[in-house]
C-alpha cells in the first residue's frame, strides 16, 4: 500500500511449498533483510496453513483492516500487486509518473498483458476503490476453493461487465509500431503516450496496459529448475485450484 507522501506499508503473506527446501522463519528473515528500508513498514503475517485462495483472503482482510484502522485516506492510497516470482526492468519507470493515471476505479497492469483480463494478478498498481469493491469482495464471497484468479474474474463478470467490454487504455512508454501491440487492442481500447498527455478521468471500471512491459516472470523458469510444476486442477464443472506437482 502506497498511501500519498507516506511510507509503503508492506504487506507479505508467506506460503511454504512442500518441495522447496524453505522454512517460514528463513523467508521471513529474508525479506527482513531484503527490504530493511526506512521508507519501508513491513508488515509480515503469522504463518497459515491454507490454500492460495487462503493465503490471498488472510492478506486481503489483513490490507483492509490495517486501513480502516490507521484512517488512511482511501481517495489517493494505491495498492502495489507484487508477487515474488516477478522481476522489473532495471530502470523502470517512476511510480509519481504511474500512478498519475490510477484514478477511481482504475487497475494499471505492469506485464504488458495482452488479453484484456482486468482481473490478472500480475505486477499492478490498483486504486484502493478498485481493490477492494472487486477483489477483495470477490474473495470475501468466495466459499468453495477456486483459483484466486479465476475467483475474481467471475465476480468481475457477474457483477461488472465481460472483458471484451472493459473499457482499457494502452499506456505506451515509448514510440511502437501499432503491430508491436495489435493484439492489446480490443474495443473500448484508447491509446496514450506515458510523459505526454494526461490522465483520463474515468466514472467506470479502467484497465490500463503498460507498453512495454516492466515486469518479467522469472518463476516459471525456477520452478523449472527446481523440477516442479504448476498445474490448473478441474474438481468440477464450477472448481479449478491451482497445485504443484513434482516432476
Amino acid at each position: 500500500m502506497l498511501a500519498c507522501g507516506g511510507k509503503i506499508k508492506w504487506s507479505i503473506n508467506i506460503d511454504i511449498l512442500e518441495y522447496l527446501n524453505e522454512s517460514y522463519l528463513s523467508t521471513k528473515q529474508n525479506f527482513e533483510k531484503l527490504l530493511h528500508d526506512p521508507n519501508i513498514e513491513l508488515i509480515i503475517l503469522e504463518q497459515q496453513y491454507d490454500k492460495f485462495l487462503g493465503a490471498c483472503k488472510n492478506l486481503s482482510e489483513n490490507i483492509r483492516n490495517y486501513v480502516e484502522s490507521t484512517g488512511l485516506d482511501k481517495s489517493s492510497l494505491k495498492i502495489i500487486w507484487l508477487e515474488d516470482d516477478w522481476d522489473l526492468i532495471e530502470d523502470p519507470p517512476a511510480f509519481s509518473e504511474l500512478e498519475n493515471y490510477c484514478r477511481g476505479m482504475s487497475h494499471l497492469n505492469l506485464s504488458g498483458i495482452k488479453n484484456n483480463y482486468i482481473w490478472a494478478l500480475a505486477p499492478s498498481i490498483l486504486t484502493y476503490k478498485f481493490w477492494l469493491s472487486i477483489i477483495y469482495e470477490a474473495w470475501k464471497n468466495q466459499k468453495i476453493d477456486l483459483c484466486p484468479e479465476k475467483s475474481v474474474g467471475n465476480y468481475y463478470q457477474s457483477k461488472y461487465c465481460s472483458h471484451e467490454n472493459t473499457l482499457n487504455i494502452i499506456l505506451l512508454r515509448e514510440e511502437c509500431n501499432q503491430e508491436d501491440f495489435n493484439d492489446m487492442i480490443f474495443k473500448n481500447t484508447k491509446i496514450f503516450y506515458l510523459h505526454r498527455e494526461n490522465a483520463e478521468s474515468s466514472t467506470g471500471v479502467l484497465f490500463i496496459k503498460l507498453f512495454p512491459k516492466i515486469a518479467f516472470d522469472v518463476g516459471i523458469e525456477y520452478m523449472k529448475s527446481k523440477n516442479i510444476t504448476k498445474q490448473f486442477v478441474k474438481k468440477n464443472r464450477n472448481q479449478i485450484v491451482i497445485e504443484y506437482k513434482k516432476l
